[in-house]
């Protein structure tokens, strides 16, 4: 009689959890609640850039357009195999000494900003100080990049500078 009892009050119960468990699972839900849960999360850590530390909106990442604005794009005259940039005037086609002198294991190799100021201190960040939450910014102006000055190459790779095995 106990057995019987429990499995027919579980079947309620199952009901119940399952409705919650729906409710839970419901898109308005799970979107409301992600808007609280980051309306809470914004008073308690208001968003700042994570270069400079400006109060940001919530739409703008996690780079302010103050800083994306400091990023300098690499752009014509570069070596045509490892993209360095040059300084002065360079026909198109031009190969940098350096690639002259000892070829590159690689075809083309291309930067998408000069390594200076701001885009230097979101690097550091996200690569030395576990800014992982920068990945999706970066991706995105890598992405827009690649899309925007070679749509036109087929690429075999694109693969990120590792770490040197001391700072890894």
């Amino acid at each position: 009689r106990q057995t019987a009892f429990l499995k027919n009050a579980s079947a309620p119960w199952r009901r119940l959890r399952n409705g919650i468990l729906a409710w839970l699972n419901s898109e308005i839900l799970c979107g409301t609640m992600r808007t609280v849960g980051s309306n809470i999360v914004d008073i308690l850590y208001p968003r700042v850039c994570a270069v400079c530390s400006s109060p940001m909106g919530e739409d703008e990442g996690q780079l302010c357009w103050d800083c994306v604005a400091g990023f300098v794009p690499v752009t014509r005259p570069f070596c045509e195999r490892c993209g360095d940039p040059i300084v002065g005037i360079a026909e198109d086609g031009f190969t940098c000494s350096i690639c002259r002198r000892q070829p590159p294991s690689f075809t083309l190799a291309r930067s998408a900003f000069r390594h200076r100021r701001e885009l230097q201190e979101a690097l550091i960040r996200f690569k030395y100080a576990g800014g992982v939450e920068l990945a999706e910014s970066l991706g995105g102006l890598l992405f827009a990049c690649v899309k925007a000055h070679y749509a036109d190459i087929v690429f075999d790779a694109v693969l990120p500078v590792p770490l040197h095995t001391q700072r890894a």
